[in-house]
């Protein structure tokens, strides 16, 4: 059967199947490519420059002052500069003892009795001088109860309470214990601080020199920005000291189970949490995959069509040479020469 034959005969069908074919890839590649993307964020540090005020702190013309027209305002401004931006230290010089260091930590046991254990954990955490955050006690079964209980403690003494946690239970099944060290951004945020409390400064002389209302409302705007400013780094910076000062410890909790099997303990609560955690962590995955192929339907509808018409383009093309090479070819061909009568 000749190439022809097979085209005329399933050209419906190699159509179809090649239309398939590309939606299937497409659906695919989308659906992939909706799962690795996310949405990223940047925190910008810097501020930007407000109506009035260029980026090389114009003093005159932030105060709303001519070329023709300088007043005192705008001679002491050009003598009250705000001091340079102090660069933060190196911290590669910092004395190991004087770094900022975040530690925190995180426990899975296996316990006896739920509210025992999370007595014993309270008052493990009272003596160390810290604090019970958060307790969340439930019961899944008859006499079979999870929950989860968070104290702060000091920094210094989150290894104590941390062994004595695993001390009154059955098994442990997990334990963490990370750190991190945040000395550059704390110096970081100190600096900025410190820099914007010069400015605030230098702004305050201005103001006392100030006379007209204009001058005075446009001083009175860049301060309160200023203050603005201050007080937001100092609220993240303090929120960093108390990170650093005191250690947070999670300890998740599980009752133990009477099951024993040849000797062996099985705590199968524990198995189908974790099991029922993974059904629901694949039961997301699947409909935000849904939901990200119903909303790209239109777009993969109109890529269906561009390739299908590509297709159909192409395979016009192909028949067109081929019925061209065909009739060239059959037309040189020597007729056969007739035997001579007899």
């Amino acid at each position: 059967m000749e190439l022809k034959d097979i085209w005329q005969n399933h050209k419906s069908k190699i159509i179809v199947g090649a239309i398939i074919i590309l939606a299937l890839y497409f659906v695919y590649n989308f659906i992939t490519n909706a799962a690795l993307y996310g949405i990223r964020g940047e925190f910008a540090n810097s501020y930007p420059a407000q109506d009035g005020f260029d980026s090389g702190l114009n003093y005159g013309a932030a105060l709303g002052l001519g070329v023709q027209e300088e007043s005192a305002v705008s001679k002491i401004a050009r003598t009250i500069l705000p001091p340079e931006p102090q660069t933060p230290a190196s911290t590669d010089t910092i004395d190991p003892n004087d770094r900022k260091i975040v530690k925190n930590g995180s426990l899975s046991l296996v316990v006896n009795k739920i509210d025992e254990a999370v007595m014993a954990i309270s008052d493990f955490a009272n003596n160390a001088g810290g604090f019970v955050q958060n307790v969340s006690v439930r019961e899944v079964n008859d006499n079979v109860k999870s929950g989860t209980i968070t104290v702060k403690v000091p920094a210094d003494q989150l290894e104590t309470v941390f062994d004595q946690a695993k001390s009154i239970a059955v098994k442990v099944a997990r334990e963490d214990i990370n750190t991190q060290d945040v000395t550059e951004q704390y110096i970081d945020l100190d600096a900025q601080v410190r820099n914007l409390k010069r400015e605030e400064e230098s702004y305050l002389k201005i103001l006392e020199q100030a006379k007209t209302i204009e001058e005075i409302l446009n001083v009175s705007q860049r301060l309160s920005y200023v203050r603005g400013q201050i007080e937001r780094i100092e609220g993240q910076l303090n929120y960093l000291s108390r990170q650093i000062e005191m250690s947070t410890l999670t300890i998740s909790l599980t009752s133990e189970a009477d099951v024993q099997i040849f000797g062996v303990v099985w705590s199968p609560l524990a198995e189908i949490k974790r099991a029922i955690r993974n059904m629901f962590s694949s039961l997301v995955s699947y409909a935000n995959a849904l939901i990200a192929l119903v909303f790209a339907l239109p777009v993969l509808i109109l890529w269906l069509i561009t390739w299908g018409i590509g297709l159909w383009i192409v395979v016009k093309i192909f028949l067109a040479l081929k019925k061209k090479f065909y009739k060239s070819k059959t037309s040189t061909k020597v007729p056969p020469r007739t035997p001579p009568a007899i």
